[in-house]
């Protein structure tokens, strides 16, 4: 399946104009979660998934094709999440 292509919103673009050449920034949405207690990790990878399965914006990332100054918004179809869990039970607060 071929994924669709939109144009940026005017917002979009202003910010996309800022960025200095060559445009090889990357920009991602990270989180750092600090849970005491027992944590059920697949269960709660399982519930990030379904809400960027449910939200265009969270599967969407910026394709310009060469030759082309602005870039297209394509959604993805597909809900991902690059996912790292570190167990720091054994760590000093200090």
């Amino acid at each position: 399946m071929e994924n669709q292509g939109f144009w940026l919103s005017p917002q979009q673009e202003q910010v996309w104009s800022l960025e200095p050449e060559p445009r090889a920034s990357t920009y991602r949405v990270q989180a750092l979660i600090w849970v005491n207690g027992a944590l059920d990790c697949q269960r709660l990878r399982s519930s990030l998934l379904s809400v960027v399965s449910r939200q265009d914006i969270l599967r969407t990332f910026f394709r310009r094709p060469p030759g082309i100054k602005v870039p297209f918004q394509v959604i993805s179809g597909e809900a991902a999440l690059d996912w790292q869990s570190v167990d720091l039970i054994g760590l000093n607060e200090h």
